[in-house]
């Protein structure tokens, strides 16, 4: 064993600078000062932000990062998972964050499910006996949505992961477990 101390790379993300999923102020923002604040601050990776807010040229995304030594890591990407009307978006907004990814080395896509008004009227209460989440219906349907999700970053090389969050149908303790069940329906 050494005594060298364990070295550690610290990222971060546009959301740390207020730059939320939707367009507003914040991305009014000059990305190109974030990004220098995000050295300054000692950070070497970060996340994409919401598609938009950063160059979605790779080659330009390329030559905003690598001067600054930021490596992009991954993109956050919320979606409504449960509502069949909803999945060729789903897919489609995966496809398209994941050719961005993919096309700078990125490892990874984190997917989660969007924020929900009537989820966010009981985060941090969500009764623990499921009356207020998914019924067996759309708990296929999000099964459906992951596996093409998985397909997709799989064909750009990319590790699929999700984020439970609050004020999603993805937040408790036995919510994360009945995701991480979910097995993709035969076809």
């Amino acid at each position: 064993m050494t005594n060298q101390p364990a070295r550690f790379n610290f990222a971060s993300a546009p959301d740390s600078w207020g730059v939320l999923d939707y367009p507003g102020p914040s991305w009014e923002q000059s990305y190109q000062k974030m990004l220098d604040e995000m050295v300054i601050a000692g950070y070497t990776g970060t996340e994409l932000g919401p598609y938009g807010f950063l160059p979605t040229d790779p080659k330009v995304l390329e030559t905003e990062l690598t001067p600054r030594k930021l490596k992009l890591l991954g993109s956050f990407v919320p979606a409504v998972l449960s509502d069949p009307a909803s999945t060729k978006v789903v897919v489609d907004h995966v496809r398209k964050v994941g050719g961005l990814l993919a096309a700078l080395g990125a490892p990874f896509l984190v997917l989660a499910d969007a924020q929900s008004e009537e989820r966010d009227r009981i985060a941090g209460r969500v009764p623990a006996d499921g009356s207020k989440g998914w019924n067996a219906d759309q708990w296929k349907q999000v099964a459906k949505v992951v596996a093409e999700a998985a397909k997709v970053t799989e064909d750009f090389g990319l590790d699929l992961v999700f984020h439970p969050h609050v004020s999603t149908y993805v937040e408790t303790m036995e919510e994360t477990e009945q995701f991480f069940t979910l097995r993709p329906p035969l076809a």
